[in-house]
């Protein structure tokens, strides 16, 4: 896993507002699991990601390395892939809602 974070982090410091689908096409990202955003908002952010990745994200996240920010639903279609499923609105919902959302490096500050 440690190969797979390395390559995701290095992605997203030579660009910036990196989306799941420019992710999903480095090596090992793709599988069968999917990253959910806060308990109790039935928040859908990805689908089709491996296990792994799932937890070099959420490891990157933690370590505050990157950032996850709320985008447009046309960055998603831009690049190419999109959720079949309503977007989120930002209130709690018993249906399941997807959340764009991009990715950058956090700035450490002087």
């Amino acid at each position: 896993m440690q190969e797979l974070k390395q390559r995701l982090f290095d992605y997203i410091t030579k660009s910036s507002s990196v989306s799941f689908v420019e992710l999903s096409r480095i090596e090992g990202f793709k599988g069968d699991f999917e990253m959910k955003g806060p308990e109790g908002y039935n928040v859908l952010l990805w689908t089709d990601m491996s296990e792994q990745a799932c937890y070099a994200m959420l490891e990157l996240l933690k370590e505050k390395k990157i950032e996850m920010l709320p985008t447009s639903f046309f960055v998603y279609l831009c690049d190419g892939c999109t959720l079949d499923i309503p977007l989120f609105k930002g209130r709690k919902t018993k249906a399941l809602r997807w959340q764009p959302v991009v990715f950058n490096v956090v700035k450490k500050r002087a």
